[in-house]
């Protein structure tokens, strides 16, 4: 739709602790329909609710109405999804997905089917973290390539949300966790996409509706590029 509407396209989708497209719901992992009981047993069993407590929500009925209802909403809008087990199209835009290591509702090998439907990144990739290849080469990085990876962090469904380590396992340095960790390496992809688009992109404004002839918007785009 944003082609069509000539808009302009992301740099990058980052595809977190959700399943590519083609893949069909695990067996057994359809909660949305489940009574009350099973289905808060089904969200402790995956890793949804760690930080609810499941007892207190089942005994309160009042708790109850106010939180799954929007649980079983949330479950059925992605059960539900009309192209579940479809092949979409490639994407023109890099996909990079990411997962949490102890994850077992949406395991990082679920993940991994996003990097075929989006296209290469415009910058290299380091093959063993995942990061942008200048960012992992200050960690001494392996060979790098133009293709995605997983990112893969510490923790499950929420991991980031959980104190353990970075995108490549191991401990992610300072208080915060995997939190910190990805947001270094979202941050590390935004910013090795965005230097890696031609000058003439880079250096454009938002659309406007043009007042002027073909000459002068051609020159007054020209004014301005930033000196470098």
């Amino acid at each position: 739709q944003l082609e069509a509407r000539a808009l302009p396209l992301p740099l990058l989708l980052f595809a977190s602790a959700h399943g590519s497209p083609d893949l069909l719901p695990a067996e057994g992992g359809q909660l949305s329909h489940l009574p009350a009981e099973q289905l808060v047993a089904g969200a402790k069993r995956w890793g949804w609710a760690g930080q609810l407590d499941c007892a207190a929500v089942l005994a309160d009925a009042e708790l109850r109405a106010a939180v799954l209802p929007a649980l079983r909403a949330d479950l059925l809008c992605n059960e539900s999804w009309p192209e579940l087990g479809s092949s979409p199209t490639e994407l023109p835009f890099p996909i990079i997905p990411l997962a949490g290591a102890a994850d077992e509702s949406v395991p990082p090998a679920a993940v991994r089917g996003w990097l075929r439907f989006g296209a290469p990144p415009l910058y290299a990739v380091d093959g063993a973290s995942g990061l942008p290849a200048a960012a992992s080469a200050e960690q001494g990085g392996a060979a790098a390539a133009r293709k995605a990876h997983v990112l893969v962090f510490e923790g499950g469904h929420f991991f980031p949300h959980h104190g353990g380590g970075g995108a490549d396992g191991g401990d992610s340095s300072g208080d915060g966790g995997s939190r910190v960790a990805v947001l270094a390496a979202v941050t590390a992809h935004l910013r090795a996409a965005h230097g890696a688009l031609p000058e003439a992109v880079l250096d454009g404004g938002a659309f406007e509706a043009w007042g002027e002839d073909l000459f002068g918007r051609i020159a007054r785009q020209a004014r301005l590029r930033p000196k470098r």
